[in-house]
């Protein structure tokens, strides 16, 4: 399962947060909302039944006893009922409503002479029950329902729910915008040291007046210019020691031309020393023009103010007499730096026959908006640990003995990267059909 990331966990802490202060507020406002009603309610109904009880005391005294028209002169709210009970209990006068619906506690409590209240469910439906004793003997009983007051509860939990909703949405994207905010810096940071690696010596972090992020910014930036530093001065070590070296080893060059013409002349053993030495100069050689050429500044080229070559042009020309390997297909044609493109293909063609036992087959054609050169050879191919590191300088790969004990300089597939990279391309491996190794070049192609 994939980890949630810090934008998602901020997000999810706010939209939580908000939803349980929401359920919070809510709950506490129902119960509170609540007993208000319900409280109200009943002494609302209270009131009125003691009004009522009341008025009907004073019909009785007045019409002579008559039960049943002193209840009919009550004007009862909505949803309320009444009960008239005389002295003895022999006779009670109601309107849909009789003594053994109420509750016997409160039937007990007003004949003793007590008004009391009782909430209770008569038929499902929740009432509320007031009993007023009367003069005379007489018992008033009131009953009022107090289903309109649930839906109203009902109503109000539902308000609460869709706030609790919408509350967790607000806090979502309360969250979503504190998020962005927090982490905007860090975004900036990231693009930095993408360009950083992608070879931008340059590209630094924004300051920022924030003391909470001041820290990472400038740490970042401390270290971007170390490493700036410490790149250019390696790159400058590398061409000053080339340099130097070049002068002495036009010497050596020059002193091995003039044994190597009179080898002839000089006994078997030292023909083989002057054999040795020609090798390792001319490998010598190879190992400074490798090293002067990774130490200049490879910056991505502008390719609209390069010329147009035909790659599979430049192919034929560095492949010597092997033109028959050579298969191009459709535009060939690039805007590139033709030197650079030449030491290229020079490179991997070299690294063909040093190692994979010759070309065998060099594919140059057009794939979309792009130019893609494969170099196939016929040796044992690259085992898929090494296919990065053959890419890294002075690397031979560990695990193929043809390339471990070779007597190649270990820097020029690291040069057909860094070449290839400036024409804003790609480098990368791939199985040839063969079986063999197969080195696969593409870098944008030339407008038509």
């Amino acid at each position: 399962m994939r980890a949630l990331g810090l934008r998602g966990r901020v997000i999810l802490g706010f939209a939580a947060g908000a939803l349980l202060l929401s359920v919070t507020v809510t709950l506490v406002t129902d119960v509170v909302s609540a007993r208000y009603l319900v409280d109200q309610r009943e002494r609302a109904a209270s009131r009125q039944a003691v009004v009522n009880g009341l008025f009907v005391e004073s019909r009785l005294t007045r019409d002579g006893a008559d039960p049943s028209g002193a209840l009919g002169a009550v004007r009862l709210g909505t949803g309320a009922e009444a009960v008239l009970v005389a002295p003895d209990a022999s006779a009670s006068t109601a309107i849909g409503l009789g003594t053994e619906d109420l509750p016997a506690g409160l039937v007990t409590a007003t004949e003793a002479g007590q008004p009391s209240v009782q909430r209770y469910r008569f038929g499902g439906t929740p009432v509320v029950a007031i009993g007023v004793p009367l003069q005379g003997g007489y018992a008033y009983y009131e009953v009022t329902e107090l289903e309109n007051l649930d839906t109203t509860l009902q109503t109000i939990i539902w308000a609460g729910v869709g706030a609790a909703l919408l509350t967790s949405l607000l806090g979502a994207a309360l969250g979503w915008w504190a998020a962005s905010r927090v982490l905007r810096p860090l975004n900036h940071v990231a693009q930095a040291a993408t360009k950083l690696a992608a070879g931008d010596l340059d590209a630094r972090a924004p300051t920022t007046t924030d003391p909470d992020l001041t820290a990472i910014s400038s740490s970042f930036n401390a270290m971007a210019d170390t490493l700036a530093t410490r790149i250019q001065r390696d790159a400058q070590f590398a061409a000053d020691v080339s340099h130097e070296l070049r002068s002495p080893l036009t010497t050596m060059t020059a002193s091995a031309s003039v044994l190597e013409a009179r080898r002839a002349e000089l006994p078997d053993v030292a023909r083989e020393a002057v054999d040795l030495l020609v090798v390792d100069i001319a490998r010598f050689a190879e190992l400074l023009e490798d090293l002067l050429d990774l130490a200049r500044d490879h910056e991505p080229l502008d390719l609209e103010s390069q010329p147009v070559v035909d790659l599979a042009d430049l192919a034929s020309i560095e492949l010597e007499g092997r033109q028959q390997v050579l298969v191009p297909r459709g535009d060939t044609r690039v805007r590139a730096d033709s030197r650079r493109l030449g030491r290229v293909i020079a490179n991997l063609v070299q690294n063909a026959d040093a190692h994979g036992g010759g070309v065998e087959r060099v594919t140059v054609e057009r794939v979309g908006d792009a130019v893609r050169m494969s170099v196939a050879d016929a040796g044992p191919g690259v085992p898929p640990e090494d296919r990065e590191a053959v890419f890294d300088r002075f690397s031979r790969g560990t695990s193929t003995p043809s390339r471990a004990s070779s007597g190649g300089t270990g820097l020029g597939l690291a040069l057909v990267r860094d070449h290839v990279l400036a024409h804003g391309g790609a480098c990368w491996y791939e199985d040839a059909d063969s079986g063999g190794a197969c080195f696969v070049v593409e870098i944008p192609g030339a407008s038509p």
